[in-house]
């Protein structure tokens, strides 16, 4: 039993310090993702895309699908070498291109029909520098209550341990 209670109050004294460790991890996976896009982009052959169509939609998200996002699919044409490439393009955020519009993409050389879009990634920077100041915050915020929690549940247990040997 004791066992049991020690355990318990482990994971109470240690739940912020998970919780945290988590949101960071997500804000490692997107700064990755986001220095791997940027990589490939600066290492790719740069060249001219014409938009030939754009396509502004909300996504429907969550478990009852109440909340949702606006998208913006963009559908272009690129040469390579000669030969025509075409590719849809899925993006978030602010930056819509017209039809018609020529945009400066970059792909890989060894398999064309992988592109990167600048701005793109430039929204993915964003977001990152949003969801770290986010982390920031709650780091900040959650590293005092886990102290004066872990200090309060020490002394509860020292309490009961107390009250246990009498």
């Amino acid at each position: 039993m004791k066992n049991a209670v020690n355990q318990d109050n482990w994971f109470k004294r240690n739940l912020v310090r998970l919780y945290l460790g988590f949101v960071i991890l997500i804000l490692l996976i997107i700064c990755i993702g986001t220095l791997c896009d940027t990589f490939y982009y600066l290492t790719g052959e740069k060249t001219e895309a014409t938009v030939l169509g754009v396509s502004n939609y909300r996504v429907k998200t969550g478990s009852r699908h109440q909340t949702s996002s606006k998208a913006t699919k963009i559908k272009i044409r690129y040469n390579v070498n000669g030969e025509e490439f075409e590719k849809e393009i899925k993006l978030t955020g602010w930056y819509k291109p017209e039809k018609g519009n020529n945009i400066k993409v970059s792909y890989n050389p060894k398999n064309p029909e992988k592109v990167y879009l600048f701005r793109g990634i430039c929204q993915k920077f964003i977001f990152g520098l949003l969801w770290g100041a986010f982390v920031g915050l709650q780091i900040k915020l959650f590293g005092n209550t886990d102290r004066k929690t872990s200090e309060s549940i020490n002394e509860s247990a020292n309490k009961s341990e107390i009250n246990d040997k009498r």
